[in-house]
């Protein structure tokens, strides 16, 4: 292979943009240019420099790595654009306006000369809210940007996907403004999680709606990760302010090409709001325009949105350690501190480890968790969970127990002290209040005692199911005579699903979206759906034709046997699917566990354990399921169904009997039947 030869284009690439295009760590490019210096198959020249960084003819790099098979992506020859530079690429703004403006004309633009992308532009944008300023800014090289724009969707296909790639591009630039507020994908997933989890948990919030507000205006991986996360389930409404700068106009191009419902945000000049109905506020401090920089500057914005916040909002904060926790601030700021710890709107406190800045790996990171104060609770006697995850990885697990107690601390008196806490504590706010320093200085906690082991009620099960079985009378299923008392307490923990989905023990599959005209079929495929699971109509009734469903849905899928079908509004509901074969119809999804490593969870004990789930519990990732050990699992598999064909005999005897008892009183009524007294 010669190299040397091969076309040169505008696009040009790093060694560390190639690393990330074929898909390997940094040095091993470097061990590729030293290795291949020479030959028919040397690795390709430095075509330019910017500053102290070679380039590279991104086009060349892509053909060497694909015909010399190196690296780990085939598809580096389509990808490179994603990972190039060229000179529309230094104008970061213009760009993204480009995309923002691709995604919303919904065709190619790099065949309009430049009068007529600003016309279009102006179409788009007529009020200049997000793009039209950018593209009117590139002047005579808006074709050329556009023709980039145009690369950049064909190799990601969509232009939200190529958006989001150029952005995590920009963001390896530890300069920009934006990369001194960009979190980890760790510590953005747990911010999402728990503002999905206080949306859909929330008593007055329309679970298929969910309403997120940005009173920062900037805040735009925040909404971007919320938005994905709940594509499948529900539809997403954004608010966020109606800010100037190039932070904000960023925001409202990823939501333009995203295509999310939107409501602006007006700002006073003191920085107040207001904001009505069922919302989660989600805020970051510091900004990347730089407002909100000093202690009592964010302490000041986040009580902005405390003291308009009615009983019906929630909230998500994430600000430095040194704000939010930490003692040391000036006078000022910590007496802004107490008093909204005061409010009693502040109702979870928790120090995050160092690391989740992507450009200050230093930096320490809090998060306080927004509610209504209880209006029925003395100040006195008030509290406030605090968790300390400084020496934490956030990794699935650590996520999903911190969801989980986060939405238990929202709750009355009664509900917060009957959930078993895994770390976090609860703590007088007065004792909060009172302290000079940081607020994790271990204040006495308010009498709770977590779970642990086989408690009193578990051991009291053995004779409990005796009597159970034996009320029972004749006719119990063998597998039932066969349960008796275990010899010593042997059982496997309970694990969030989110980590069995991690660790591969279990798989997510999403319900296949069809027309409800077309689950009217006479024969076909079984369609278990939300209907099914509330029990609205009986299994089996809906069917959907098996030529229909392949030409016209031909993504979906078929269940397998014991998959188990959930959904998680109105309220969690499973069923276990023995037989297979079936269709699966959104909003509800699969659980499918892995026969070769299923870690204990049998199907008809999730299923249980999903539908025993709170009703406001709708993030199935942080349920928690019960596992049986391995020498256990036949076994109960085998009674579990038993008892679940009595339930079903005893239902159709039911039935029957309900025809009789019409018939009877019709008959009788009618004259064409007869009943003889009995003389007990």
């Amino acid at each position: 292979m010669n190299t040397s030869v091969a076309t040169t284009t505008d696009l040009r690439i790093t060694l560390a943009g190639t690393a990330r295009l074929a898909r390997v760590q940094r040095p091993v490019v470097t061990t590729w240019r030293k290795r291949f210096a020479s030959g028919d198959d040397r690795f390709p020249k430095p075509v330019g420099r910017d500053g102290a960084m070679e380039l590279f003819d991104a086009t060349e790099v892509a053909r060497w790595l694909s015909e010399t098979s190196h690296g780990n992506n085939p598809d580096a020859i389509d990808d490179a654009p994603l990972f190039a530079l060229d000179a529309a690429s230094h104008d970061f703004g213009g760009l993204t306006a480009m995309l923002a403006l691709r995604a919303i004309h919904g065709a190619a633009l790099g065949e309009l000369d430049d009068d007529e992308l600003l016309d279009l532009a102006d179409e788009a944008d007529s009020d200049d809210e997000l793009l039209f300023s950018e593209l009117e800014a590139l002047g005579e090289h808006a074709s050329a940007v556009a023709r980039r724009a145009d690369q950049l969707v064909e190799a990601a296909y969509t232009p939200a996907t190529a958006l989001e790639a150029l952005i995590a591009e920009h963001l390896r630039d530890g300069r920009s403004a934006l990369a001194r507020v960009a979190l980890i994908p760790e510590a953005s997933a747990l911010v999402s999680e728990v503002a999905i989890e206080l949306a859909l948990t929330n008593d007055t919030t329309d679970a298929s709606a969910p309403c997120f507000v940005d009173p920062t205006g900037v805040g735009g991986d925040r909404l971007v990760d919320l938005a994905g996360r709940l594509d499948e389930i529900a539809e997403v409404s954004i608010v966020s302010a109606d800010a100037g700068g190039d932070a904000a106009r960023l925001l409202r191009r990823r939501i333009a090409v995203l295509g999310i419902a939107r409501s602006g945000l007006q700002i006073g000049v003191a920085g107040d709001f207001e904001v009505h109905g069922s919302v989660v506020h989600v805020a970051q401090y510091p900004t990347p325009d730089g407002s909100a920089s000093t202690p009592l500057e964010m302490l000041d914005a986040i009580d902005q949105i405390v003291v308009q916040m009615s009983d019906a909002q929630r909230g998500v904060v994430v600000a430095p350690a040194g704000v939010l926790i930490e003692g040391g601030l000036e006078r000022e700021a910590s007496r802004r501190r107490a008093e909204l710890l005061r409010s009693g709107r502040v109702r979870a406190i928790v120090a995050l480890p160092a690391g989740l800045v992507v450009a200050q790996p230093r930096q320490r990171l809090a998060l306080w968790v927004l509610g209504p104060a209880h209006r029925d609770v003395p100040l006195a006697e008030r509290w406030t969970l605090v968790a300390d995850l400084t020496a934490s990885p956030l990794d699935a697990a650590v996520r999903a127990d911190l969801v989980g107690d986060l939405a238990a601390s929202m709750g009355g008196p009664e509900s917060v002290r009957a959930h078993a806490f895994r770390g976090p504590r609860l703590v007088p706010t007065r004792r909060l209040l009172a302290r000079e320093g940081s607020l994790l200085d271990d204040p006495a906690p308010v009498g709770h005692t977590p779970r642990t082991g086989a408690g009193p009620a578990a051991r009291s099960v053995p004779a409990e199911f005796d009597v159970a079985r034996d009320a029972l009378g004749a006719g119990v299923p063998s597998s039932l005579e066969a349960v008796g008392p275990a010899r010593r307490v042997a059982a496997l923990p309970e694990a969030a699903l989110g980590v069995l989905a991690g660790d591969r023990h279990i798989r997510c599959v999403a319900g296949s979206r069809i027309d409800e005209a077309d689950l009217v079929a006479e024969h076909g495929y079984t369609v278990i759906g939300r209907d099914e699971l509330d029990e609205l109509v009986p299994f089996g009734s809906r069917r959907v034709d098996r030529l229909l469903l392949a030409d016209r849905y031909p993504s979906a899928r078929l269940t397998e046997p014991g998959d188990v079908v959930f959904v998680a509004s109105p309220r969690p509901r499973a069923w276990v699917d023995g037989e297979g074969a079936s269709v699966v119809v959104a909003p509800a999804r699969v659980l499918r566990i892995n026969r070769a490593d299923p870690a204990g969870l049998v199907a008809e004990v999730l299923a249980a354990d999903i539908s025993s789930q709170p009703e406001r519990s709708r993030d199935w990732r942080s349920w928690r399921g019960r596992r049986v050990r391995p020498d256990e699992a036949g076994g109960l598999t085998a009674a579990l169904r038993d008892i679940h064909a009595e339930i079903a005999a005893a239902r159709r005897r039911a039935e029957r009997l309900a025809e009789v008892e019409r018939l009877l009183i019709s008959g009788v009524t009618a004259g064409t039947l007869t009943t003889t007294e009995r003389n007990d």
